[in-house]
C-alpha cells in the first residue's frame, strides 16, 4: 500500500511466444494497461476466467491487443486455443514492488519512510502480508514463509 508513483507501472507487454506468456508474471498498477502480442505463427485467442467478458478476440502472428486493469488481483491468462497455456497479470495498487530472484531474495527500491502493508504473492501459493515500517535509512528485512493455497473445487 505505498503511494503510486505518477507514471511508474502503467504500461506493460505480454507477448505468446512459442505457446507461452513472456513474462509468465507481469506486474502493473492499477489502471495500466498490458498489451498483449503474438508472436508465434499460430494463432492465440487470450482470456482470463479472472475477468469477467473480457478476451483479445484471435491474435495473429504480429498482431497486438491492449487492456487497462481498474481492479487490484491476481487474473490469469489463459488461451482458448492452447489448453496448456498459462500466465498470470498481477494488479497492485502500488508502483512499489520487487521480483525474487534466483536466490530467494527480493529488493523493493524507493520506497518513502512510513509504515506500510507488504504481500508476497505466488501462484497457486496463500498470499502472505505483513506490516513494515521504513526508516530514515530505507533499509527493512521481511520475510515470508508462503503455504500452497486451499483447494478450490
Amino acid at each position: 500500500d505505498a503511494p503510486k508513483e505518477p507514471g511508474a507501472a502503467m504500461s506493460e507487454a505480454v507477448d505468446v511466444q512459442h505457446k507461452n506468456f513472456s513474462p509468465f508474471i507481469t506486474v502493473i498498477t492499477t489502471g495500466g494497461t498490458v498489451t498483449f502480442g503474438n508472436k508465434d505463427s499460430l494463432t492465440h485467442h487470450v482470456f482470463s476466467p479472472d475477468v469477467q467478458g473480457w478476451d483479445t478476440g484471435y491474435l495473429q502472428k504480429g498482431e497486438t491487443r491492449a487492456r487497462r486493469f481498474d481492479s487490484k488481483g491476481a487474473i490469469a491468462l489463459l488461451c482458448n486455443i492452447h489448453p496448456e497455456m498459462l500466465g498470470y497479470v498481477l494488479v497492485i495498487p502500488s508502483t512499489s514492488f520487487g521480483r525474487v530472484g534466483s536466490d530467494g531474495r527480493y529488493v523493493i527500491s524507493n520506497v518513502p519512510t512510513g509504515s506500510f502493508r507488504v504481500t508476497a504473492w505466488v501462484p497457486r501459493m496463500q498470499a502472505s502480508t505483513q506490516s513494515v515500517t521504513v526508516g530514515a535509512t530505507g533499509a527493512v528485512t521481511a520475510n515470508f514463509d508462503l503455504r500452497p493455497a486451499a483447494p478450490t473445487n
